[in-house]
């Protein structure tokens, strides 16, 4: 597994792909969309 970690938000493009690290440790991969209230959804 080749990767970065953002730490700004901003870097984060709609329907991309992304590993995202949960609270609990775990390790998923979803596709990240931004919404007009810069909210996101995880599909």
């Amino acid at each position: 597994m080749i990767g970065r970690f953002i730490e700004d938000k901003n870097e984060v493009k709609t329907s991309k792909t992304y590993i995202i690290l949960t609270l609990n440790g775990d390790m998923v991969y979803k596709r990240v969309h931004k919404n007009k209230d810069d909210s996101y959804t995880l599909q």
